[in-house]
């Protein structure tokens, strides 16, 4: 079934060190949005600010970043200026805490936030929530190496480049996990390409 899913399947060798330049916080200054995407630009969380910028890329919803997992005066600042109606938290409590939520909330934003318990989690949570049935056309699948500063930004930058929303797979994946198969189809997504050298590429590519 997913094999009658996508038109087309590409698969890209990519050197990661190619990209050397970090992205940095998408900024905007188009006013009266209605949602906002908030994520930790720090180490420990790129990969959620990777993913955010996936979104960013392909529909244009501004990101914006907090350190530190609060929110901050000129955060805060910024929200209103955009007069944003919905804030949405890419990432779970360690990376942006639940105090920074709650003041979310006090300061009358509608806050979802989405967060799994890997990266490819959370991605998945991420293109659910913004994308409705048959919505979306193209993804990216993004070799992940691990929880390192290296690979964090090597996600981010690729993510920039892209433009479009992006899956990070772990390299040692056998096979795409349920999750993402699923969410694939039902985005109706018919072109997807593969960004790294998976040591399982044939069973990715028979998955989908």
């Amino acid at each position: 079934m997913h094999r009658q899913m996508l038109s087309l399947f590409t698969i890209v060798s990519f050197v990661f060190s190619l990209f050397s330049t970090p992205a940095i916080a998408q900024t905007t200054t188009t006013t009266n949005v209605d949602t906002v995407i908030i994520v930790n630009g720090g180490d420990i969380s790129t990969i959620d600010a990777a993913i955010a910028a996936g979104i960013h890329g392909d529909l244009g919803i501004p990101v914006l970043y907090t350190e530190h997992g609060d929110i901050s005066s000129d955060l805060h600042k910024t929200l209103q200026d955009l007069n944003a109606e919905n804030v949405v938290i890419v990432g779970g409590p360690a990376v942006v805490s639940s105090n920074a939520e709650e003041s979310l909330e006090k300061f009358g934003y509608d806050v979802t936030r989405l967060h799994g318990t890997t990266a490819t989690g959370t991605a998945v949570e991420t293109i659910e929530y913004f994308y409705g049935p048959g919505t979306l056309e193209e993804v990216s699948l993004v070799k992940y190496e691990g929880d390192t500063a290296e690979g964090y930004q090597d996600v981010l930058t690729l993510s920039a480049e892209l433009g479009k929303p992006i899956i990070p797979i772990p390299s040692d994946v056998d096979g795409l996990p349920a999750d993402v198969t699923d969410a694939l189809s039902t985005a109706g997504v018919d072109e997807v390409t593969v960004v790294g050298d998976f040591g399982q590429e044939t069973a990715i590519k028979n998955d989908l």
